[in-house]
């Protein structure tokens, strides 16, 4: 990309794509003793690049200094290859992360980039616990990554990683593909992608665009520029982030964004695995912004009531959390890193907790009353939803 995604970031060109590793704080440790080092695993969403969790990356860093966080460009996106025999199936997409991104049979992560943060002197056995984070699409593979990380590590191979917790935000998940069918249909690109034409249309857009980057990239920016110059409040998102998935969103090919949209959001109507998450005891937490006009938070809640996940609602925020409220999000990971690491405190994030506020509760969901500015603090009210999926609003 045209861009450095901060300071302390090893890229690291592996055989199928590149991944960007943040480099962390030395881990203390005991002489001889292993040492766990909490690697942080963020998976972008559809027609992005992991450029996205940029604005996130600071507030990780600030409230986990000493994780290191590991920023892939999925298979098919970004900088990372664009093979066209490649389906983009749920399980391609996780053998690559598996391999090229976690170092299981491969060697990104099992490397020592700048890791394993501990001097060689006081170093045991690395063992490195993953804590796996997915935005949209990206919140589709988390689950099935994290249930095939834990079976592998199970089975013993692999090669000193363990899991630590999932995370999904902004998840595009229905129980049934009718139903995913049906919603997408209703909705403008979903109507387009529904006809022969329309697919030929966007093909044909995709194909002078995205195969043309070099050209439209700086147009689209520039003019993105221009317009939030003088309609400063736009978009909800800042105006450096918005020039960059403007510019990100055409770094795919047509072959890989309307499959993996195909596998990992028509087609896929997964759960079962997350269940299995929850029964053996790994974190799984599923974050929603309130206000989001692409995905229903209703998809998130429905996911967590069937897997038994911690679901958060996020008010005053869209699709884009991770960019919108990268701190609340920051805090969210911590409280997932913490707790798989036995340090349980509730909202323990640089805030220094989070205010508990009652208020009226209804259909399932609390409605806060009145509360300070988000700007720094963020009230949570904790409620037990139906289904037994736990229920926090912030």
């Amino acid at each position: 990309h045209g861009g450095s995604r901060g300071a302390g970031t090893v890229s690291s060109v592996t055989a199928a794509g590149i991944v960007d590793t943040v480099s962390a704080a030395p881990v203390g440790g005991v002489h001889g003793a292993d040492v766990v080092e909490d690697v942080i695993v963020l998976i972008h969403g559809l027609v992005c690049s992991g450029r996205l969790w940029r604005l996130l990356i600071p507030e990780l860093q600030a409230v986990l200094p000493t994780a290191r966080i590991a920023v892939p460009d999925l298979l098919g996106f970004g900088r990372s290859p664009w093979p066209a025999d490649v389906e983009y199936t749920v399980e391609e997409h996780c053998k690559w992360l598996l391999r090229d991104v976690l170092g299981i049979g491969g060697t990104t992560l099992a490397d020592d980039h700048g890791g394993a943060n501990a001097p060689s002197d006081q170093r045991g056995r690395l063992r490195r616990r993953i804590h796996i984070v997915g935005h949209s699409i990206g919140g589709v593979l988390a689950p099935e990554l994290a249930a095939r990380l834990l079976a592998v590590s199970k089975a013993g191979n692999a090669e000193g990683a363990e899991l630590g917790s999932a995370t999904t935000v902004s998840l595009p998940w229905w129980p049934e593909e009718e139903e995913v069918r049906e919603w997408w249909s209703n909705r403008p690109a979903g109507a387009l992608m529904a006809r022969p034409w329309g697919l030929w249309l966007i093909w044909l857009l995709c194909s002078v665009l995205c195969q043309q980057r070099w050209l439209w990239a700086p147009v689209a920016a520039a003019a993105l520029r221009t317009v939030l110059w003088f309609v400063p409040g736009l978009l909800p998102l800042p105006a450096a982030s918005c020039v960059e998935m403007a510019s990100d969103a055409m770094l795919h090919s047509y072959h890989s964004a309307n499959s993996s949209f195909e596998h990992l959001v028509l087609a896929y109507h997964g759960g079962a695995r997350a269940a299995v998450l929850k029964e053996q005891g790994i974190r799984l937490c599923a974050v929603h912004g309130h206000a989001d006009n692409i995905i229903p938070y209703t998809c998130s809640q429905r996911f967590a009531a069937g897997s038994g996940a911690e679901f958060v609602l996020i008010d005053g925020v869209q699709h884009t959390a991770v960019v919108e409220a990268p701190g609340a999000v920051a805090d969210i990971i911590a409280r997932q890193v913490r707790a798989a690491a036995g340090d349980a405190a509730d909202g323990g994030g640089r805030r220094g907790g989070m205010d508990l506020l009652c208020g009226e509760h209804e259909g399932g969901v609390t409605q806060l009353g009145e509360r300070p500015s988000k700007a720094e603090r963020f009230a949570v009210a904790a409620v037990t939803a139906p289904e037994a999926a736990v229920q926090r609003r912030i």
